[in-house]
């Protein structure tokens, strides 16, 4: 029978934020089918120590990349995943400690969709990130950023769309977010969070290279943003249309 659930998580020279990952998936891995598979860049001593630390630990693969960026690594994290959904958690988040693991692992196994959107904790503020209402929902750049690491996704997602975009460093989340939901794909979005984030990491702390790259994905799916507002335009007047005319019945 197919995994249920990888968990991909990706770091680079910092085994401090590896360490209380790996704490944090402890009770999925040890009590449920459920794999993590690390993709580290790391140097040589942070890489001997990673590997040390694993040694002892149930169900995690380890593998090691050449230095590539952020969207190369989740793409070889997806080259080695063969489970059914995928949950990118980097180095540094930890599962959130009020997190149910069967009650989690249950709506994987019956959701109907091929995206669940979960919540997240930001963890040095303590700030919840809360679902936005359904009309502020599309499209998913500000203020609704959809956070990946509180996001699990289906592999059939990627085998039918492709993986994350090599030419995005920091956005490329938002460039598959943009990808993908312009498509005929099955959302849920359950107000539960389900990981604990680290502010400290690149899109954060980098805010200016960030928002270079949302500006450009913007610009470069601007056309289709437009044609989808159009179409959504087009929708509710045929719909006037329509119960005008059948009320008139």
């Amino acid at each position: 029978m197919k995994r249920n659930l990888d968990i991909i998580t990706i770091i680079k020279d910092d085994f401090e934020g590896v360490l209380s990952t790996i704490n944090s998936t402890r009770e999925l891995r040890e009590g449920y089918d459920v794999r993590q598979i690390i993709v580290d860049s790391s140097g040589d001593i942070v890489r001997e120590k990673i590997k040390k630390l694993i040694l002892n630990e149930k169900n995690i693969l380890y593998s090691w990349q050449e230095p590539s960026g952020i969207a190369a690594a989740f793409n070889h994290g997806l080259s080695i995943a063969d489970s059914e959904w995928v949950w990118f958690l980097n180095g540094g988040d930890k599962v959130h400690q009020d997190l149910e693991s069967k009650l989690f692992l249950d709506i994987l196994k019956k959701s109907g969709a091929e995206v669940i959107i979960f919540e997240l904790e930001f963890m040095q503020s303590h700030k919840a990130s809360k679902h936005l209402p359904m009309w502020a929902m599309w499209p998913p750049i500000f203020p609704n950023w959809i956070n990946h690491p509180a996001t699990i996704l289906r592999q059939r997602v990627f085998k039918k769309f492709g993986g994350f975009n090599e030419d995005y460093k920091i956005a490329m989340d938002g460039e598959i977010w943009l990808r993908v939901f312009s498509k005929d794909v099955v959302v849920d979005m359950i107000s539960m969070p389900i990981v604990l984030f680290d502010e400290g990491g690149v899109s954060v702390s980098n805010q200016k290279d960030t928002a270079q790259e949302v500006y450009k994905l913007i610009k470069f799916y601007l056309w289709m943003l437009m044609k989808i507002w159009f179409k959504r335009g087009k929708l509710i007047i045929d719909a006037m249309r329509y119960f005008k005319k059948t009320g008139k019945l």
